[in-house]
C-alpha cells in the first residue's frame, strides 16, 4: 500500500512539473530558431521625440548581427516620424538599393 501511495505522489508531482519542463524545452528551441531568423535579416526603424516638433528617426538593416545600413534623420512632427518609420518597415528592401545607387553615383 505504501508503494502505491508513493507512486501516486510521484505521479502528482510529475504532472505538475512535466508541463513546465516541456514548456521550457519548447520555449528554448523556438527562442533559438526565432533569434536565428531575426538575426539573419532585420529591418528596424524607430523614432524618439526630442521636443514637440523635433523627432530623431533611425532606420537600419541588420544582417547576421551586423548593421549593414543605418540612416538617421530628423522629422518635424510625430506624424512625419511615424510615416518614415512605417515606410521603412514596409519598403526597406526597395529603398535600400536606391539609396545605395544614389550614394555611389559619380556627380560631375
Amino acid at each position: 500500500m505504501k508503494l502505491l501511495g508513493f507512486g501516486k505522489e510521484t505521479l502528482e508531482l510529475t504532472q505538475d512539473i512535466l508541463p513546465g519542463i516541456i514548456k521550457l524545452r519548447v520555449d528554448s528551441n523556438f527562442k533559438n530558431e526565432l533569434e536565428t531568423f531575426e538575426n539573419e535579416h532585420s529591418v528596424i526603424a524607430e523614432y524618439i521625440p526630442r521636443s514637440e516638433n523635433d523627432y530623431m528617426v533611425t532606420c537600419k538593416i541588420i544582417d547576421h548581427n551586423d548593421v549593414v545600413f543605418e540612416v538617421k534623420t530628423f522629422a518635424g512632427s510625430g506624424e512625419q516620424a511615424k510615416e518614415i518609420v512605417d515606410n521603412w518597415k514596409k519598403h526597406a528592401e526597395e529603398m535600400y538599393p536606391k539609396i545605395l545607387s544614389i550614394l555611389t553615383q559619380e556627380k560631375s
